[in-house]
């Protein structure tokens, strides 16, 4: 019945958005990305590294164009011995750029948080309680 889609509609929003608080209140990438930043400042754990060599790729944006896309090596010197890392630009890379490290000076990372890829897992997992709700409350779908 439409009164029983429309409970149903309530209740996916309704964990949908409790998904998406309890998520960044216990899961954000980009404030644990905070705290890591935080730690490696703290522990002067920050180096500029140095493009040494970058490629440019022409990727399809759209159908109608065409965008660069630019894989760029850049080293960097800690206690004595040169490390390298590779970062991906859409636009013409820095020929400076500021890296960050907890306790291996191999695993750096830049300021700029990481990106949050959680909706689609959490929009299917709201979906999928409100199904088991739906067919708690009125048995499977006629």
């Amino acid at each position: 019945s439409p009164a029983s889609r429309m409970l149903i509609g309530i209740i996916f929003i309704v964990i949908y958005i409790a998904e998406i608080m309890f998520y960044h209140k216990h899961f954000d990438p980009r404030k644990k990305h905070e705290d890591e930043v935080s730690r490696a400042e703290a522990m002067g754990h920050k180096v500029v590294a140095t493009l040494t060599s970058s490629r440019m790729y022409m990727t399809n944006a759209d159908e109608s164009k065409f965008a660069p896309e630019y894989y760029c090596r850049y080293e960097y010197e800690v206690n004595g011995k040169t490390y390298g890392h590779v970062e991906r630009y859409t636009s013409s890379p820095p020929r400076q750029i500021t890296l960050y490290y907890l306790d291996n000076p191999k695993k750096v990372f830049t300021k700029d948080p990481p990106t949050d890829t959680m909706v689609l897992p959490l929009l299917i997992i709201a979906i999928a309680l409100s199904a088991g709700v739906y067919y708690l409350l009125f048995g499977a779908p006629q």
